[in-house]
């Protein structure tokens, strides 16, 4: 009965070994069936309107960062005049 179970899992596992090792190569050439259309569409130019989104969201970054800065700068300054406040009344 042991003997059963580890035939059927050695068959178990050779046949997904086997569908995963053909998968591998059907990945590999179809990679290499499709390379000239990659290479195209790297080469081709970018989307006028892809651009202006990238330079968008760019820019969206670039305020949210500045807002962190304030934010920061706010706080330090609270907690500056918190601890002078502290020290004073000692």
């Amino acid at each position: 009965m042991v003997v059963e179970g580890l035939k059927l899992m050695v068959l178990g596992m050779g046949v997904v070994y086997i569908f995963l090792a053909l998968l591998v190569v059907i990945m590999h050439i179809n990679a290499r069936l499709l390379r000239g259309v990659t290479e195209r569409e790297l080469q081709a130019p970018a989307d006028p309107r892809a651009a202006k989104r990238k330079q968008e969201k760019h820019i969206k970054a670039k305020a949210h960062t500045d807002e962190k800065q304030r934010v920061v700068a706010v706080i330090a300054a609270a907690v500056a005049a918190h601890r002078t406040k502290q020290t004073k009344q000692q």
